[in-house]
């Protein structure tokens, strides 16, 4: 192992990772029982080899174990992660026949990808989307044209041998991942030439990726776990699922996994978060840089043969990112494994480490070979390579033209140097180089046999489990991946247990709500009931059926996880898919015995013990196939609100077919074709049969009754509802079933066959789709112009005969010649103009004096700042720096006035005055996400800023031109016009970055610029022009603090001053930087720390030298801090003379009320027009929904039936509210947190602003679907005939109209209250659904006021579906005679010798209403109950003569719910008191205290 002497010494105790509170960390003790069975086995296997010592274990002795050798425990802290690997592949070389130790190596030639041209890639606009997709479909149906596809990657060559360790370099968009994607045969997005060679030991990409995939691994950048998981739990799982049948023997698989899960932590340094949970954005875990390492430990459990990192040490500091390469160079030397890592920031330390190197620079390859010999390869091309520049960085700043140094010597003599990537390239392959490595790939493909492809196989075959697949990827079996993810599922389960019992108790909250809606009426079972017993089992089978659809959500908070996974090879999504139900069904089942439990007895449904389990099974039935319905959908869609279209319509047509809202008998027949297919209604039937089969009912009403009625017989009375005969006093429940629904008892047991059957097959579709459908993906990075600008530049490109010109093959892409060709002439021209307007120059100076900054952490108060001092003057950088946790954020908040929490002492002055309240307005604060809003354009998100941050004062022309001078600052004129987008599609991270300090330049802070870790997770390169930005800013006259993360040596040159923090926020080091860090490194030399070595970085050498030892007493003893403090008194005394512009003005914000509300509605309107999938789903769920209901109903007539129609159409009018709602919650969400995370602080405009731009963008869209939906509805349901026939078609039209759009301003309105106060949406989203389905159950429609109990009347009263479903009622049916249906005329035998007439006409006038069909005949009379609509209005509580009143009483409800959202957003949310600073003292005036508590 000499080879490997440079990783010997590291251990897990190097790696350096950022603790948090609540970890177990290891407590001393030896896990001696695993080590003792692991001592066991291992010595085994040292008996078969003869040898004791070469595995370095302990010896199994009489009395337990003799020998214990603490390097080789992972839960030990003198675990030494080197020694375990290494002993380990001694181990399996021991038996080769039973490990069946396997490498892969790889090699390419004339490699070359290519993918879709992005010359149709526009922003979509509510209007364009439709000219989109048609452009995308005759694209695919015409001839293939050149210009439609463009190359990634030009040709190129490679080998990537076994056991070496190799890195790529190049900057964003030079294709190293298309690269890394492709030496990992996962080329989605993409394809490869046809005469590119691609061989893994003569295994071809297709067969990897069917037989092979968890051999030859990519991890992409971003870090999904579950987030309810712990570290341990998630690590074990991964460790289970692919845990070799060859393992070590006498090890069970359970106690293999866990050791190699302990030993994969202790590697990577995350022992001491093993039971902290994972987490992600939402759920607190563990740190970034943790969640980091947790990604790379499950690649490293995979043991992969080729393994592809991209980009996987972002977040991680440069120690952790040392301790994770080192431990790749171990399993290279010791496993013969294959790493390909690409990398950002390289260090020397790191780079060295590596065996060889790719370099890229668009999609070209400019060298391939061994790392030490890059360096002098590009000396020799003709560049120089800086004092302490890493090679990393040399090697990537070779391929930009404004960081690469030519060689002068080279330059004057004339000799040619390559500067383009194709020179570069053409370069690359006439060196010796190039020719050595051509000579290595075509030996290594030459020498390829079947029998490595063979051996190969047979060591993939020896690692899977007994009933595994040969040719699978997988390493278990279908039934053993299922048996551990279902311990997975349920530890998920156990760990978020409160969202189980959330359910369990909300189903039975709303259980004993809906249930006592019906207490009163259900109370006497006699035939008064049936329409009430219909509407509780009808609610009963709604309200457990659709309590899955939410499941929809959780498939897709778990899918990209799933996917993942799936490509490493650890398990079958459809075992995901089968583990994940089965997981679910104990919760599905406690839920269901709970609603139905209350709900069942309390409505007082059959008493009976066989109907009681029988309507559980059946409702559980219902509940499990509808759930498999709802994860069909789910698995057979993209993305959650395209999952959401289907499953709303689908909910709306199952709902209204489901045989109660319109009986079977009532259908229209171009729709009894829903009714056959739709299982509810098999369930409904079962359920109604098993309530009235063989029953009697007990006659609550006859008809005739009353007055001198009680005289006659019996036989002369008829009860009055369906299925009663003449002269009976009960009514039987199988004829009432039998006229109404159309239902028998013998097909009570055909609903749980064929239910059972639908479980099934939507089961067996939901696994499938599981297992092949995946979710939408982004296909690369491109940018995205609006139409017009896409348009313009054609137009441009088309003049200058390059749009359509393919004769260059460098460029096939037009995006790129667009980017690069646009405004040439404008530069070119402008190139050494002036910059015009030109930024403004920083009037202040920001100084500050034992600044202390102390929160309350329970009962302890801790300190964060602990007397920090120091100033930012103008035309400098002062970098603030020091070691993670010092307090370099928090300073910067407590000086900008941007904590919300502790307190503040010190002073913080602005030439030498207090801050006041235009200060946060004042300063520009770039923070380190890079915050915009994604549907505007660059342009406009600075006219944005620069129009609400910029002095009324300044005019609307000098505020253009400003922006203008900004962009070209920036170099941002080629993409001014490009619209910010999402990543992938849109800008990519340097232009984000340059956007997020234009945003805050574009205000023109008159005082300073903060900067947050403006270079964090970018490249070296990117990193460099982000620097050199600042430099260009500082040299205009800004004043700027910036905070920066371990730079590299070339970078903190750029920095004028330092102030270095050590933890607990004490001051180390405050001063000049010096050339070359002179100043800075004499400073701590003379404080005694180790010399500084000449080519050490002066950045890293200072963070190491603070680990060893304090120095915040050495710098308060210094000459150096008394000159400072001499400095801040200087500055307190003179600086006050020094006037600032606009200094009265200190109003909070720049810009009025009216410009600050105008502006931002309008940036709301825009959004909305440019996301045309919001408003089109708006649109569609409206118009579906509408037309549907309406054609169900189509023209209903005036029989009882037609009206009780009628009337449930007005029910299912209302039941839009749920999907049009939960559309909006995400839609504000983002605006939301734009606005707080970033315009808030720094006062761009008021909380009132924003949440009425919000409700006036929001409120004409809702307004014009309810137009819509008037249209799609009133017609075709009939209501406009009954206005017609009634005389009063127009006022009756107008005002349901008005009705109509109200509703959807009220659902709009209910959104913004719901959304205005949570910060999750779905948060709000449940809160609707519950006040909703509270108010749509006690409307008065099932059961009006009279009827319900006392306790709720309150309810009816409340609701604001009371006053809704009342006037839109009675405007549909009023005033019209009713018609009763052959079926519904109630028979009643006459006395003899009394016309029908002379007996029931006292009845007729005493009631008000009816009619008979003859009043002449004799014997059998029929009788209809309700003569006119009005009559059955009244049954329902619904009058005609109170329509404005409700809709007045209705338009208040919309009002108090913006009043309702106002005061809940500055309830929820707003800060209540913006400055935190105690005591403070104003040296202005006369030096005198000053105690100022300031509470606005």
């Amino acid at each position: 192992m000499s080879e490997n002497s440079e990783v010997e010494s590291f251990t897990a105790n190097h790696v350096v990772d950022d603790t948090i509170d609540g970890g177990n960390k290891y407590d001393g003790r030896p896990d001696t029982e695993s080590i003792q069975s692991l001592a066991r086995t291992f010595t085994q296997m040292s008996a078969v080899s003869s040898t004791d010592e070469v595995f370095d274990v302990p010896v199994d002795g009489p009395d337990s174990v003799q020998k214990y050798n603490p390097r080789l425990d992972p839960n030990n802290e003198e675990f030494d992660a080197h020694a375990w690997m290494r002993n380990l592949n001694r181990l399996r070389s021991a038996d080769p026949d039973y490990y069946k130790n396997a490498s892969l190596g790889l090699a390419y030639k004339d490699l070359s990808a290519f993918g879709d041209s992005s010359d149709v890639v526009y922003q979509s606009t509510f209007l364009n989307v439709f000219q989109k997709g048609c452009e995308s479909v005759y694209r695919k149906l015409r001839k293939e044209r050149p210009g439609d596809k463009f190359t990634i990657l030009k040709p190129m060559d490679g080998i990537l041998k076994p056991g070496t360790l190799n890195v790529v370099l190049g900057k964003p968009g030079s294709g190293c991942s298309t690269l890394l994607k492709t030496l990992s045969a996962f080329t989605f997005g993409f394809e490869l030439t046809k005469d590119s060679v691609l061989s893994f030991d003569g295994i071809s990409s297709k067969d990897i990726r069917n037989h092979y995939r968890g051999e030859v691994v990519y991890q992409a950048e971003s870090d999904i776990h579950f987030p309810h998981l712990t570290v341990f739990e998630t690590l074990n799982n991964v460790a289970l699922l692919t845990t070799p049948s060859n393992r070590i023997k006498g090890l069970s698989r359970e106690d293999f996994a866990k050791h190699m899960a302990e030993a994969t932590m202790a590697m990577y340094g995350l022992s001491h978060t093993r039971n902290t949970k994972v987490g992600n954005e939402l759920i607190r875990g563990v740190s970034g840089g943790e969640r980091k390492r947790v990604s790379i430990s499950e690649i490293s459990l995979i043991n992969g043969k080729i393994v592809c990192y991209d980009n996987s040490t972002r977040g991680l500091d440069s120690a952790s990112t040392l301790s994770f390469i080192k431990c790749l160079k171990t399993q290279s030397k010791t496993s013969d494994t294959t790493s390909v890592v690409a990398i950002y920031q390289c260090s020397q330390e790191a780079y060295d480490l590596f065996d060889n190197v790719i370099v890229l620079d668009e999609g070209y390859q400019l060298y391939n070979g061994p790392t030490s010999e890059a360096k002098e390869y590009f000396i020799n091309m003709g560049y120089s390579c800086p004092e302490r520049q890493t090679t990393a960085d040399f090697l990537t700043a070779v391929t930009s033209p404004t960081e690469r140094i030519k060689n002068e010597e080279l330059v004057k003599k004339g000799v040619y140097i390559p500067d383009t990537p194709k020179a570069m390239s053409d370069y690359w392959r006439e060196s010796e180089n190039y020719k050595k490595l051509i000579n290595e790939v075509d030996t290594y493909l030459a020498g390829i046999n079947e029998n490595s492809k063979k051996d190969f196989a047979e060591a993939h075959q020896a690692a899977q489990s007994k009933r595994a697949r040969p040719k699978s990827s997988y390493t278990l079996s279908f039934g053993m991946q299922v048996k551990y993810l279902l311990r997975r599922n349920f530890t998920r389960i156990r760990n978020d247990i409160g969202l189980s019992i959330f359910e369990v108790c909300g189903n039975s909250f709303m259980a004993l709500i809906i249930a006592s809606m019906f207490y009163k009426v259900m109370y006497d079972t006699n035939s008064s009931t049936f329409f009430y017993r219909g509407g509780a089992l009808f609610y009963a089978v709604l309200f457990n059926s659709f309590s899955s659809i939410l499941e929809i959500m959780t498939l897709y908070e778990a899918r990209a996880i799933i996917e993942k996974q799936k490509n490493l090879a650890m398990y079958h999504p459809s075992a995901e898919a089968v583990s994940s139900v089965i997981s679910q069904m104990p919760a599905k089942l406690i839920t269901a015995i709970a609603f139905n439990l209350f709900f069942y007895f309390i409505s007082n449904l059959r008493r009976d013990a066989g109907s009681f389990f029988f309507y559980l099974l059946m409702n559980f039935l219902c509940l499990l196939a509808m759930s498999h319905l709802f994860r069909f959908i789910g698995s057979a869609t993209k993305s959650f609100p395209e999952a959401m279209v289907p499953a709303s319509v689908i909910l709306l047509a199952l709902s209204m077919y489901a045989g109660f809202a319109i009986p079977k008998t009532s259908m229209l027949g171009w729709s009894k074709w829903i009714y056959w297919i739709n299982l509810l209604q098999y369930g409904f039937e079962s359920l109604m049969i098993n309530e009235f089969h063989g029953r009697e009912f007990p006659c609550a009403q006859y008809i005739p009754r009353g007055g001198s009625y009680s005289d006659y017989p019996q036989s002369d009375k008829t009860c009055s509802v369906v299925g009663a005969v003449p002269g009976e006093t009960f009514v039987s429940g199988d004829t009432f079933l039998k006229l109404s629904y159309g239902y028998e008892h013998k097909h009570k047991w055909r609903g749980f066959g064929v239910i059972v059957a639908y479980a099934i097959f939507f089961f067996g579709i939901y696994m499938l789709f599981t297992e092949y459908n995946e979710s939408a993906k982004q296909k690369g990075e491109i940018i995205v112009f609006p139409q017009s600008v896409v348009r313009r530049m054609k137009k441009m490109n088309k003049k200058s005969n390059d749009l359509e010109s393919n004769n260059d093959p460098e460029y096939s892409s037009t995006e790129k010649k667009m980017l690069s060709e646009e405004e040439e002439d404008e530069d070119s021209n402008s190139s050494s103009a002036d910059d015009g307007v030109g930024l403004s120059e920083s009037e202040a100076t920001l100084h500050w004096r034992d600044l202390c900054y102390d929160v309350q952490i329970k009962s302890e108060t801790r300190r964060i700042l602990n007397n920090v001092d120091g100033w930012v003057a103008k035309k400098s950088i002062t970098a603030l720096m020091g070691s993670s946790g010092a307090g370099k954020t928090t300073l910067m908040d407590c000086l900008a006035s941007r904590v919300t929490m502790g307190v503040i002492t010190g002073d913080i002055l602005v030439n030498g005055r207090l801050r006041d309240n235009s200060f946060p307005r004042s300063i520009g604060y770039c923070q380190q996400q890079d915050l915009h809003l994604s549907t505007s354009t660059v342009r406009e998100s600075l006219r944005f800023s620069a129009y609400l941050r910029q002095p009324a004062s300044v005019s609307k022309q000098e505020k253009d031109a400003y922006v203008e001078s900004v962009i070209k600052i920036l170099d941002m004129q080629k993409y001014a016009d490009a619209v910010v987008g999402v990543m992938g599609e849109g800008l990519n991270v340097e232009q984000r970055k340059r956007l997020t300090i234009g945003v805050e330049l574009a205000a023109k802070p008159k005082l300073l610029m903060f900067l947050d870790e403006p270079t964090s997770g970018l490249d070296s390169q990117t990193a460099w022009s982000v620097c050199q930005l600042m430099r260009k800013l500082a040299n205009h006259g800004q004043a700027i603090l910036c905070t920066i993360h371990q730079p590299s040596a070339m970078l903190i040159e750029q920095f004028d001053r330092l102030l270095f923090l050590q933890k607990g926020g004490k001051t180390a080091y405050f001063g000049d930087l010096g050339k070359g860090c002179k100043t800075m490194i004499d400073y701590f030399e003379s404080k005694g720390a180790p010399p500084c070595p000449p080519d050490a970085n002066p950045a890293e050498w200072m963070l190491d030298i603070v680990q060893s030892r304090d120095y915040h007493e050495a710098w308060r003893e210094s000459e150096e801090y008394r000159e400072v403090i001499a400095t801040l008194d200087t500055m307190e005394r003179e600086l006050p003379s020094i006037e600032i512009s606009d200094s009265d003005d200190t109003s909070s914000f720049a810009a009025s009320f009216w410009l600050q509300y105008r502006l931002v509605t309008n940036r709301v309107f825009k959004q909305y027009w440019r996301t045309p999938f919001y408003l089109w789903s708006k649109f569609f769920v409206v118009v579906y929904t509408e037309i549907f209901i309406g054609f169900t109903f189509f023209k209903a007539n005036h029989s009882l039936q037609g009206m009780q129609n009628q009337m449930l159409a007005v029910f299912m009018f209302t039941v839009l509210f749920n999907p049009f709602l939960q559309q909006y919650l995400p839609i504000f969400a983002e605006q939301r947190d734009l606005y707080e995370a970033r315009e808030r602080p720094s006062r761009t405009f008021s909380w009132i602003a924003f949440i009425l731009g919000q409700m006036s963008a929001e409120l004409p869209c809702n307004f014009l679907a309810g137009a819509v939906g008037f249209f799609c509805y009133f017609y075709p349901i009939g209501f406009y005939h009954n206005a017609s026939l009634s005389g009063q078609l127009s006022e009756r039209s107008g005002l349901f109209f008005l009705y109509s759009c109200a509703y959807f301003v009220w659902v709009g309105s209910f959104g913004s209250m719901v959304a205005a106060p949570f910060e999750d949406p779905q948060a709000g989203g449940h809160i609707a659904n519950l006040m909703f389905t509270m108010s749509l159950s006690f409307n008065g429609v099932f059961v009006g006021p009279s009827k319900m109990p006392g306790f709720w009347k309150f309810m009816y009263r409340v609701s604001p579906l009371t006053y809704f479903v009342d006037g839109a009622l009675s405007l549909g049916l009023a005033n019209n005679d009713v018609t009763c249906a052959s079926y519904e005329f109630t028979e009643i035998n006459a006395p003899s010798g009394l016309t029908c007439g002379e007996y029931l006409n006292p009845y007729l006038e005493a009631a008000g209403t009816g009619y008979l069909q003859d009043a002449n005949a004799t014997g059998v009379c029929e009788l209809c109950q309700i003569s006119t609509t009005n009559s059955f209005l009244a049954s329902v509580s619904s009058h005609y003569s109170r329509r404005w009143r409700n809709f007045g009483i209705f338009l208040a409800y919309i009002a108090f719910n913006y009043a309702i959202t106002c005061f809940l957003y500055w309830y929820a949310r707003v800060p209540k008191k913006a400055n935190r600073v105690a005591d403070e003292r104003d040296p202005s005036k006369n030096n005198t205290s000053n105690v100022n508590k300031e509470k606005n």
